[in-house]
């Protein structure tokens, strides 16, 4: 099976980099439903902690189905940041104004 047999929410047709149009995985919509995701977390649980942890594991996953290759440590500094913030009881923005 190949990406053009999945349906067209979980595939499109979209270039790379370098303009090459293929099937690839629809990362846009899975980034998009993990901020609804996230968004449900901080509005119900009022927890902003949980909702970088979520986020941040989330497009650690997504990003190397990307067609860019993106770099990951913008991703990894967010569930770090939740993960210390979740330890610590200390609020997101302190701890990134520490590093």
């Amino acid at each position: 099976a190949t990406l053009a047999d999945h349906p067209p929410l979980i595939a499109v047709e979209a270039p790379d980099v370098f303009g090459s149009v293929a099937p690839r995985w629809n990362t846009p919509l899975f980034g998009g439903l993990l901020a609804l995701v996230a968004l449900v977390i901080t509005w119900r649980a009022r927890r902003f902690d949980m909702a970088l942890i979520t986020v941040g594991v989330g497009m650690l996953l997504v990003s190397p189905l990307r067609g860019d290759a993106p770099p990951l440590l913008f991703d990894a500094l967010l569930v770090i940041t939740g993960v210390i913030s979740s330890l610590t009881w200390r609020s997101p923005v302190k701890i990134i104004n520490l590093l």
